[in-house]
C-alpha cells in the first residue's frame, strides 16, 4: 500500500477524489464504508478521465493495486479497467494476480478474480496451470474454482491446456512416491474434465502398486470412482481393487459408504463375474447411512448409490416400503437446489421408485425392460399416489430452480419423467396438476421445440435433436389435459393444439417417411392417437374450436373412415360431435354438392344404425349439435328419419342412446314447425312416428318422456 500510495502522488493526480477515495482503501473496516468506496471506484472506472487514472495505477504498480482492492471482494471494477485494454496489458494483470495468488494472499477471492477475468475477456495464459494444479488439494471451494479455469483454458486453448496438464502429471508421477496423496486428488479431480488423458495415468502401473501398498483410504476410493467414468477403468477396477473394494465394506462408515458406491457401479461386471457379494448387502449400507448421516459430502455419494441401485427392481420394492427414507429422500429434494448432480440424482431416484409398466410400449419391451420380475403394479401405483397427494413431491419439484437451467437438461429429463410415471395412473392426473405439473411439462415443452408453419398449418418438431424425453412430456401434458377444466390453464391451448397434433403420428398426405425432421412420429403408439384425440376432444370445449379443425382435421377424416381400432374411431367422432356446431366443420358434413363431403355424410348416417351402442351414442350427439341449425336438420330429415323410428322402437333399453335421439327428433320437428306446417300435419299422423313416440312414453326415462311430450305438442 505504501508503494501505491507513493505512485499516487507521483502520478501527480488532479482529481482529489480519486486520490481519496484510493487512499480511504488503508483504513476503511465497516461493510458499509467498504460497499460505498467500492461503489464510487466502479463509478470511477466508468468515466473516460477517471478511469485514466486507475488504468495507470494498475499498470505502474499492479501487485500493489491488486492488493488494495482485495478488501471491495468485487471483480466488477478490475474488469472495467481491462475492458479496452491490450492482450498484453491483460497477460501482465493475469502473470502479476498469479504472484499474488501464490504468496497466499486471499487465496479464493484472487482465484476467483483470475478466473472472472477470462470469462469476461477470453485471454488466458495455460502455462499458470502448473501452479493452479497444486491447489486442487486443498478445500472443496477452491477446488471447484481451480476446475472451472481448467475448463476455460481447455475451451479457449485446447491442445496447448492439455499439454500443460500432461506435462504436469508426467512429473508429478515421476514423484510419485512422496507426492501420493496429492497426486491421487489431482487426478480424482481432473478425471471428469480430461477422462482419457487422466485413464493413462490412472493405469500406469506405478500407481496401482502404490494404491495396493496403502491402507484403504478415502482419496483412493475417490479416485476409484472418479475413473468409473471410463469403461475401459471398470473393467481394470474390477480386476485390481475389486478385494481392495470389498475389504472396505469392513471398514468405518464413510470407506464403507465409498467402496459400497464403487462396487455398486461396477456390479453389471461383478455379476458377469459371479463374485460372492449380495446387492442387498450394498443397499443396505446406503440406506441405513442416508438416515443418519448428516455430513452432506456423503449424503450426496449415497443419493448417487441409491439412484444405481433403484434400477434393481427388489430395491425398489424394498425403498418403497421404507417410510422413513422416502422422507428422507423428499426431504433431500428440496435440499438438493444448490448442487446438479446430487439434485439429478435424487430425481433419478424418484423416476426409478415411480416407474409403472409403461402403457405405450410392446409387451416384447415390457419383458426387456423389467427382466421377467415385474414389481406389483398396485403397489406402484400406492407409492405414486401417497408421494403426491401426501409428500407433495411435485409441489416440491416445481419450487425447485437449477433443473430449469441450461445446463441441467438431465435433471429436467428426470422431472418429466417422474411427472410422466404418475400422470399414467389417471386418479393422479388432477392433482399432478394442481401441484404445477402441467406448468413444468407446458414450459419445457416451448423451450425445446422449434414451432414453424408448414402449409396451412402449424406444427412443433424437435429442437436440434429427436428427444424421447420430450415425447414423455407431451404424452403426460394429452392425459393431463384430458382429466382437467380446460378453462382453468392459464396458457394459450392454441400453443398446444401442435404437441397433441404430434402424437397423433405422421400425416400420410404431407410427410415423407424420409424426412428425418418428421421420422420419430412413426414411432407413436396407438395409445397415444387415443389420448390426443380425448384431449383435444376435452379441449375442444373452449373458443378455439376452429384452430383445432384447421391442424387436426386431415388426421380426424382418416380416423373416422378407418375403423380398424373401434377407440380411436369413437374418439375421432366425439371429436367430431364436439366441432360440428362451426361453419367450417358442418360444410365437411352437410354440404353435400361435393363429392368427398356426401361421402361422410353418408358414412354419418351409416353408423348411427350401425349397432355399435357407444359409435351410435357419439353420432347421435353430433347430429343433434348439428341440427340446432334449422338448415342442416332440413338436409339430414329424408336421410335419417326411418333411422331415428328405428332406434326408439327398438333400443329402448340403451338409455344414453334414446336421449340424445329424441332431442334429434325434436330438433327436426322444430325445423319443421318453422317451415311448413303441412309437413308437420303429415309427419305427426304418421304411423311410425307415433308408434315411436308411444314407445317412449311407456318404457323410456323420465327425460326422454318430457321431451317426447314436448314434440306432441308441438304437432
Amino acid at each position: 500500500m505504501t508503494d501505491l500510495s507513493k505512485e499516487i502522488e507521483r502520478l501527480d493526480i488532479k482529481d482529489d477524489e480519486v486520490k481519496n477515495t484510493i487512499e480511504a482503501l488503508k483504513t476503511v473496516s465497516t461493510k458499509e464504508d467498504i460497499s460505498e468506496l467500492n461503489e464510487k471506484l466502479i463509478s470511477f472506472s466508468q468515466d473516460r478521465e477517471k478511469s485514466k487514472i486507475l488504468y495507470n495505477l494498475l499498470v505502474d504498480q499492479t501487485i500493489p493495486f491488486l492488493q488494495s482492492i482485495e478488501k471491495l471482494n468485487d471483480h466488477n471494477l478490475l474488469i472495467n479497467i481491462l475492458t479496452y485494454c491490450s492482450e498484453l496489458i491483460v497477460q501482465n494483470v493475469l502473470s502479476n494476480l498469479r504472484i499474488v495468488i501464490k504468496r497466499g494472499s486471499s487465496t479464493k477471492y484472487n482465484l476467483d478474480l483470475y478466473n472472472s477475468i477470462i470469462t469476461h475477456l477470453k485471454i488466458t495464459n495455460p502455462e499458470h496451470l502448473n501452479l493452479f494444479l497444486t491447489y486442487l488439494k486443498n478445500e472443496q471451494d477452491i477446488q471447484q474454482t481451480i476446475l472451472v479455469l481448467v475448463l476455460q483454458n481447455l475451451q479457449l486453448k485446447k491442445e496447448e491446456t492439455t499439454e500443460i496438464i500432461n506435462d504436469y502429471l508426467s512429473i508429478e508421477i515421476e514423484e510419485l512416491a512422496a507426492n501420493f496423496e496429492n497426486f491421487i486428488i489431482i487426478l480424482d479431480n481432473l478425471f471428469p474434465i480430461l477422462p482419457e488423458l487422466c485413464k493413462v495415468y490412472y493405469e500406469d502401473s506405478r500407481l496401482s502398486n502404490q494404491i495396493l501398498a496403502h491402507e484403504t483410504s478415502i482419496p483412493i476410493l475417490k479416485l476409484i470412482d472418479a475413473s468409473n467414468i471410463v469403461e475401459n477403468c471398470r473393467a481394470y477396477n474390477l480386476k485390481l481393487y475389486n478385494e481392495l473394494l470389498i475389504k472396505g465394506l469392513s471398514s468405518n462408515v464413510k470407506i464403507q459408504i465409498l467402496s459400497s458406491l464403487n462396487l455398486i457401479k461396477l456390479w453389471k461386471l461383478i455379476e458377469h463375474e459371479k463374485k460372492q457379494i449380495k446387492i442387498r448387502t450394498l443397499a443396505d449400507i446406503m440406506i441405513i447411512n442416508i438416515k443418519s448421516i448428516e455430513d452432506k459430502e456423503y449424503v450426496e455419494y449415497m443419493s448417487e448409490g441409491l439412484m444405481y441401485l433403484t434400477l434393481h427392481y427388489e430395491i425398489r420394492e424394498m425403498v418403497r416400503m421404507d417410510v422413513e427414507l422416502v422422507e428422507k429422500l423428499l426431504y433431500y429434494l428440496k435440499e438438493s437446489s444448490l448442487n446438479i448432480s446430487f439434485q439429478y440424482s435424487i430425481l433419478s431416484i424418484f423416476a426409478n421408485l415411480t416407474r409403472l409398466i409403461d402403457p405405450n410400449t410392446t409387451t416384447k419391451q415390457k419383458i426387456k425392460s423389467f427382466n421377467d420380475k415385474s414389481e406389483n403394479q398396485e403397489n406402484v401405483k400406492l407409492f405414486n399416489s401417497n408421494i403426491l397427494n401426501e409428500g407433495k413431491v411435485i409441489s416440491k419439484i416445481s419450487t425447485l430452480k437449477t433443473f430449469k437451467s441450461s445446463v441441467s437438461n438431465n435433471a429436467m429429463n428426470q422431472v418429466i419423467l417422474i411427472i410422466y410415471n404418475l400422470s399414467i395412473d389417471q386418479k393422479l392426473r388432477s392433482e399432478i396438476v394442481e401441484q404445477n405439473g402441467l406448468n413444468i411439462i407446458i414450459n419445457y415443452l416451448l423451450t425445446h421445440s422449434e414451432i414453424k408453419k408448414e402449409g396451412d398449418v402449424i406444427i412443433s418438431l424437435p429442437k436440434d435433436t429427436e428427444d424421447e424425453i420430450r415425447v414423455f412430456a407431451i404424452r403426460a401434458m394429452a392425459r393431463m389435459l384430458i382429466s382437467i377444466d380446460p378453462n382453468s390453464i392459464t396458457h394459450d391451448l392454441r400453443a398446444l393444439v401442435p404437441f397433441l397434433v404430434e402424437l397423433l403420428g405422421p400425416n400420410e398426405s404431407k410427410y415423407e417417411s424420409t424426412e428425418i425432421s418428421h421420422s420419430y412420429l412413426y414411432d407413436m403408439t396407438l395409445l397415444d392417437r387415443y389420448e390426443s384425440l380425448m384431449a383435444l376432444t376435452n379441449i375442444s370445449t373452449t373458443n378455439i374450436k376452429d384452430f383445432i379443425i384447421s391442424e387436426t382435421f386431415d388426421y380426424v377424416n382418416n380416423f373416422i373412415i378407418d375403423s380398424s381400432n373401434s377407440k380411436i374411431h369413437l374418439s375421432a367422432w366425439e371429436l367430431v360431435s364436439n366441432l360440428i356446431t362451426q361453419p367450417i366443420m358442418l360444410a365437411k358434413f352437410f354440404n353435400l354438392e361435393k363429392n368427398e363431403n356426401l361421402k361422410r355424410f353418408k358414412l354419418l348416417i351409416k353408423l348411427l344404425n350401425s349397432g355399435d351402442e357407444g359409435l351410435q351414442i357419439a353420432i347421435a350427439g353430433l347430429l343433434v349439435n348439428a341440427t340446432e341449425f334449422d338448415m342442416i336438420a332440413e338436409v339430414v330429415k329424408e336421410d335419417i328419419m326411418d333411422t331415428v323410428y328405428e332406434i326408439l322402437m327398438n333400443e329402448i333399453e340403451v338409455k344414453d342412446l334414446i336421449l340424445p335421439v329424441c332431442y334429434l327428433l325434436m330438433n327436426i320437428v322444430f325445423a319443421i314447425a318453422n317451415k311448413d306446417q303441412k309437413e308437420l300435419k303429415e309427419m305427426s299422423s304418421n304411423k311410425r312416428f307415433k308408434d315411436s313416440c308411444a314407445n317412449v312414453l311407456r318404457n323410456g326415462t323420465t327425460e326422454s318422456k318430457e321431451i317426447i311430450n314436448e314434440i306432441l305438442r308441438i304437432c
